[in-house]
């Protein structure tokens, strides 16, 4: 059996590499019988964007930076995570089941292409499922949906969704209720991710260090972290994204040793969708910002786990109490993988 994942996999954000190959694992080990492949496919803009990101900046270290992370994630994916070369051409649909998700593919209106009839299942008349699918930000009404989005949507087997705004969207078309799954990068650990044999294993730590993962944070909220890790005479550490106010940037690392860093980190601080699901993963004490863009995505996960007291604006010495939802983080797991699973069985 032949199956293809259709999502933005080929991406410079750490979280996304993470989340794409973390589902093409799970169906690898899951399923000894089928081979399982990154569709080629990603619109131009996407790609171009991506290419782009963080270069276009003035400051010359930052360039520096952002040039040297391009060029380290780009070899990590061709000749670590052995990941296809993106193409501006649509595949053939020649495969036995499609995989769409995990990722914004159903923001119709996302800032870098816009639609795309492809991500919705136009064309495909194989089997598809969609597994903890987002439509991100997007302010939708039903009513004004083209009848395009509607019936190809409504010729996938099952769905599955990440957040309450694409919940509501998909019950809104179907008049189904679909299971809103976890994220795939808490289905597994791949060995590529693991955090093992990082580079900067052998990284001289002077201090421990609050790990920063994003760009989203207020003039207020950057005063409040400096005092707190000056109070705690912690380093403040900036990995992917640059920070001019950290005491160091390191942007040439790939998603092996970003997982390495979360979990050598002291405490962890982001204004990121995966910075807050990969810390509580490796159950790290964190806070978050919250960007607007990625409100959506991330509301779902802190009210089901009463992690609202976790805003940066609430800074303080106490302790995540990972105990007390360890039942319940582990239950919709399996719930997930399940029923990921049996769409693969039925």
């Amino acid at each position: 059996m032949r199956a293809g994942i259709i999502t933005f996999y080929w991406s410079k954000n750490l979280g996304a590499l993470i989340q794409a190959l973390s589902l093409k694992n799970f169906i690898e080990i899951e399923f000894s019988n089928i081979k399982v492949d990154f569709e080629k496919y990603l619109p131009k803009d996407l790609v171009l964007r991506e290419n782009k990101s963080q270069l276009n900046t003035k400051n010359p270290i930052k360039w520096i930076k952002a040039k040297k992370k391009k060029s380290y994630i780009e070899k990590w994916k061709i000749n670590v995570a052995k990941m296809p070369l993106p193409s501006f051409e649509k595949n053939e649909f020649n495969k036995d089941l499609y995989i769409y998700g995990s990722d914004e593919i159903w923001n119709y209106d996302n800032p870098f292409f816009k639609f795309d009839e492809y991500f919705f299942g136009d064309k495909n008349l194989n089997i598809k499922i969609a597994y903890a699918v987002s439509i991100g930000n997007l302010k939708f009404n039903i009513n004004n949906l083209s009848e395009k989005i509607k019936n190809n949507i409504l010729s996938f087997k099952n769905i599955t969704v990440r957040d309450k705004n694409t919940f509501d969207f998909v019950t809104s078309i179907t008049k189904k209720t679909p299971y809103i799954a976890c994220d795939p990068s808490l289905l597994i650990s791949p060995e590529i991710i693991s955090g093992k044999n990082s580079k900067y294993e052998s990284y001289h730590f002077k201090k421990e260090f609050i790990l920063i993962y994003g760009t989203y944070f207020s003039s207020k909220e950057i005063i409040e972290i400096k005092k707190y890790a000056k109070l705690n005479n912690l380093i403040i550490l900036s990995l992917s994204y640059y920070n001019i106010w950290a005491d160091k940037n390191l942007l040439d690392i790939d998603p092996n040793d970003f997982i390495f860093f979360i979990q050598k980190s002291k405490k962890v601080i982001t204004s990121m969708f995966h910075g807050i699901i990969l810390s509580y993963k490796n159950k790290k004490n964190f806070w978050f910002s919250k960007d607007p863009y990625r409100e959506n995505k991330i509301n779902f996960f802190l009210n089901k786990f009463d992690l609202n007291d976790r805003n940066l604006n609430l800074l303080n010495e106490k302790d995540i109490n990972y105990e007390a939802n360890e039942n319940q983080f582990n239950d919709w797991i399996e719930e997930s993988k399940n029923n990921l699973v049996k769409d693969f069985k039925k």
